[in-house]
């Protein structure tokens, strides 16, 4: 019934010049927050924290130079960005490594593949080899083996982020993966 009422405003408030002002002015807003509920079902990732932009940004820094899904971060980066790091634990993308006795997480261990690809998606300098290695993988002829490291270093990729996709491309049925809990080995299946 709200909705009834505010188009019928908005109808004779066309009709007046003051009015008319005010129905622009809430038709701009109505548009703005139509646009920000789109982007949060485009992009969830990005519209957990606000901060999220940067903590990507940091977090696939430390990806690129560590080439590790277990990370770490000085006392002053988890103390300004805990509220967003604590979102993304909860929301299974990260685990937060804790000790009862402290307030702020030792190290942060990167339990999603697909985390780590949208963040190379974003903050890979090099989109050319990042374009290459998704071709490579998702046109993998049938029984043929891919090797982590062989890809990380022809591509000059983390071997993380291959193996991130390597795991992605297994968990849809596409190939299987080996190397015990570090995925570095792919074949496909399909």
């Amino acid at each position: 019934m709200p909705d009834m009422l505010f188009k019928v405003v908005r109808i004779i408030g066309a009709s007046f010049p003051v009015a008319s002002s005010l129905v622009q002015f809430q038709s701009e807003l109505d548009a703005y927050e139509f646009e920000q509920r789109l982007n949060n079902l485009e992009d969830p990732i990005s519209s957990i924290h606000p901060n999220m932009g940067e903590v990507g940004q940091a977090i696939y820094s430390r990806i690129s130079t560590d080439d590790s899904v277990n990370i770490q971060f000085d006392e002053k980066f988890y103390t300004s960005n805990i509220r967003c790091l604590s979102l993304l634990d909860a929301a299974n993308y990260i685990s937060l490594e804790k000790v009862i006795v402290q307030n702020l997480p030792l190290g942060i261990n990167l339990t999603d593949p697909t985390f780590i690809i949208y963040l190379a998606s974003i903050y890979e300098q090099k989109k050319a080899m990042l374009e290459t290695l998704y071709e490579m993988v998702d046109g993998c002829e049938v029984g043929l083996p891919l090797s982590a490291d062989s890809l990380s270093h022809d591509l000059e990729l983390p071997k993380v982020l291959v193996c991130s996709l390597f795991q992605v491309y297994e968990s849809r049925n596409l190939g299987i993966c080996s190397g015990s809990w570090k995925k570095d080995s792919y074949r496909a299946i399909a």
